[in-house]
């Protein structure tokens, strides 16, 4: 079955933009505050969440069935993502920067 236009948009936007950004958002996050340039836990959920959000979205595009549910659940792992960065690099933001750690 063919791609149709929109899911190849959010394929592009959602799925790598949406990555590339989440990714240099916590490298900056992490390496402006001082801390460890590691990839942790919170780091690997978030960002797969935006591939879920993305390969949900391309699935529902491609029209499996009633893929009204698809939309829903990448929506949500989408919002599931910023939130998560904003909860688990948000307390970062907001304190002292620490000294500097070697990577």
């Amino acid at each position: 079955m063919p791609l149709d236009t929109a899911a190849a948009q959010h394929l592009w936007m959602a799925g790598a933009i949406g990555m590339m950004t989440l990714a240099v958002m916590i490298r900056a996050t992490l390496g402006h505050t001082g801390r460890r340039l590691v990839a942790g836990p919170g780091a690997k959920l978030i960002l797969l969440a935006v591939l879920v959000a993305s390969v949900t979205r391309i699935v529902a595009g491609i029209g499996v069935g009633s893929a009204g549910w698809l939309y829903h659940l990448s929506a949500a792992a989408w919002c599931t993502a910023f939130f998560g960065y904003a909860l688990v690099y948000g307390a970062a933001l907001f304190s002292a920067r620490r000294a500097a750690v070697q990577a």
